[in-house]
């Protein structure tokens, strides 16, 4: 076969005001007839006997009107090895797509001109290996045996200033690294499209198949190990190499809610006030979450009644501005939504709380519709593994048929599915003891609302049934219908009456704080002004500030007080502070009444008058405030 270069000139050449439709669309048909021929097209002698190997004109017209020009924008006047980058990183495009082969002209050992198609691997290992030797060390040091280590010790630096921004930008685009920073947004587009075309395939389809599945492995692979921040930082900057001002606008919004979408925030500081707000049960998309960012920001006064729909607390909540400026600046993690409203012993709140910031789990947890349930649960397994579990105070008392005396069995109210103690699993063992009930059954609780007996769900089994208005899932009058009758001779004993912080020298076993402090190898740390605060704040990462106070000092627009010594004692917790732009400090406070996902700004006199008039009147005169390290 003698030398051809089929790419080398163009046989027809359409006019010069022909539109760029026109010229793509007559650019695409050359193209694909020609690539057709090259694939026949073999080479008379061995690549390694090459001269030379360079990228056909054609095809370099190809990526040019295809490609995106954000990429394009990177290469640098008469570098080829830029070029050569670009497309090791799968950043052009020909108008085949993603590029697999290359068309290239090789020159011969006697000076001939040969077009063929190479495997992109092969052509750039022989670039990098002959032209580009910078190239070869970035691809290197930029695989996937290497990337932890390399990406490691890059800084992508968060601007300052405007100007500061300007500047990053400028040297990020200079950067020989870039192209391959912009990899990693781009493998992760490409493998969320395999993964949607995965689903299509059927089994025949397997060279394909495996192309698909190595592209969602890649994306995978960058998910794991880079974070939700560094991924739209390098998505924000490989979209915008042409402007510098929309990739400095990234950085200028300052509000909790831009900072969860840009990654610089966690996801739990906006996600469940979103899905409240949106009557949404399970896990939100991005595009759902920015819907709520523009909303928060538009309509500030949206947080004051919206948010916390299921999960009862304290009312009104706080505008989204006031919000903004606390979750900011939080420590707490809360992948939770709680129910204060309904947990009838607030210390359990906040000793839930405090637990679930220092053994997160590793996932958003979604109570839908049993809250206060679960909560119990957790903390009555909890409390029941301590060496006060003997004093637990919950109690269903019954008549022993058998036995003829009376007995009370511990009980953790809710539904607590098959747990022995839950109270549907106790209430079950009782009338199989003295009713002949199934073995192995679990009573339901449901409030009146949701029972009606006329429904087949409800006709069979048993059900404890209270309503919900009169009173919380932890203390009220209820029913037990079995068989659609009501089960007289059962009752309910105790309350959960447990105290925060011990209140006489001589027991202070039974306070709930030594679990904390005994169980869970929590340290304390008394804090007696603000500059213990701030300096306890400033120099701990991952610290929490407990104490209780009289909830009329400390949310006097919420408690009037009626006489002087007046105090209902509020459990609280504090994770940060913030100055305003006159410098004042106010402290980020959740108490056990607020919605967790709604802390507030407090003054520091509010929280030291009511700690100080809680401790006078406590039987042990304690200063109550602590700062809490793990």
């Amino acid at each position: 076969m003698g030398p051809i270069n089929l790419f080398g000139e163009d046989n027809e050449v359409p006019g010069l005001f022909s539109s760029l439709q026109n010229l793509i669309k007559f650019h695409k048909k050359g193209f694909n007839q020609q690539y057709r021929k090259l694939k026949a097209a073999a080479l008379p002698f061995a690549l390694n006997k090459a001269k030379d190997i360079r990228l056909d004109p054609y095809f370099v017209r190809s990526l040019i009107f295809y490609s995106d020009n954000n990429y394009l924008s990177l290469l640098k006047s008469n570098n080829l090895c830029d070029l050569y980058a670009l497309i090791e990183n799968n950043l052009l495009r020909t108008s085949k797509g993603i590029i697999k082969n290359l068309a290239v002209v090789v020159k011969s050992p006697d000076n001939q001109l040969y077009s063929t198609l190479l495997k992109k691997n092969v052509f750039l290992n022989y670039v990098y290996g002959k032209k580009c030797i910078n190239k070869k060390e970035l691809s290197i040091l930029f695989n996937q045996k290497n990337f932890n280590t390399t990406f490691k010790d890059i800084n992508l630096r968060v601007p300052k200033s405007y100007k500061g921004c300007i500047n990053i930008f400028n040297s990020r685009v200079k950067n020989p690294n870039t192209a391959y920073l912009c990899k990693i947004p781009m493998a992760i587009k490409v493998g969320k499209a395999a993964e949607k075309s995965l689903t299509k395939l059927n089994e025949q389809s397997d060279p394909i198949q495996m192309m698909y599945s190595r592209r969602v492995l890649t994306k995978n692979y960058y998910l794991k190990n880079i974070t939700l921040f560094k991924r739209n930082y390098l998505e924000n900057l490989c979209h915008n190499l042409t402007n510098a001002e929309k990739f400095c606008s990234f950085f200028q919004a300052d509000d909790a809610w831009s900072k969860v979408i840009s990654g610089e925030n966690p996801n739990y500081k906006m996600s469940y006030k979103c899905r409240n707000y949106l009557n949404i049960k399970g896990p939100l998309p991005t595009k759902v979450l920015k819907k709520c960012a523009q909303v928060f920001k538009e309509t500030p006064d949206t947080c004051i009644t919206r948010g916390n729909a299921g999960h009862p607390s304290i009312f009104p909540l706080q505008s989204c501005d006031d919000l903004s400026k606390s979750l900011n600046k939080s420590k707490m993690i809360t992948k939770y939504h709680d129910c204060p409203g309904i947990i009838e012993n607030q210390s359990i709140t906040n000793i839930y709380r405090i637990i679930k910031h220092y053994d997160p789990s590793k996932k958003e947890e979604i109570f839908n519709g049993d809250c206060a349930s679960k909560i119990n649960l957790e903390f009555a397994n909890l409390f029941l593994k301590t060496k006060n579990k003997n004093d637990w105070p919950l109690k269903i008392c019954y008549q022993d048929l058998a036995k003829e005396e009376e007995i009370c069995t511990p009980y953790i109210p809710g539904n607590g599915g098959k747990a022995e103690l839950s109270e549907g699993r106790v209430m079950a063992k009782i009338l199989e003891r003295n009713k002949g009930a199934p073995p192995g059954d679990t009573c339901k609780v449901v409030d009146t609302k949701s029972y009606n007996p006329v429904k087949l769900e409800y006709r069979l089994g048993c059900f404890i049934v209270y309503n919900q208005g009169d009173c919380s899932s932890l203390h009220c009058p209820k029913k037990i219908i079995y068989k659609r009758k009501e089960v007289k001779g059962i009752r309910y004993d105790g309350r959960p009456n447990f105290d925060y912080f011990p209140n006489s020298s001589t027991n202070t076993s039974g306070a709930l704080v030594n679990i904390l402090k005994y169980d869970k190898k929590y340290r304390f740390r008394e804090l007696r002004s603000l500059s213990e605060i701030v300096q306890f704040f400033s120099t701990k990462k991952k610290v929490l500030a407990h104490g209780v106070g009289c909830a009329g000092d400390i949310l006097p627009n919420y408690f009037t007080k009626r006489s002087f010594n007046e105090c209902r004692p509020l459990p609280f917790i504090i994770d940060g502070y913030i100055k305003d732009k006159r410098k004042k400090i106010f402290l980020i406070t959740r108490t056990a009444i607020d919605d967790v996902h709604t802390p507030r700004l407090i003054n520091w006199n509010y929280i030291y008058s009511g700690v100080k008039n809680y401790g006078e009147v406590h039987p042990m005169k304690s200063w109550l405030l602590y700062g809490i390290n793990k």
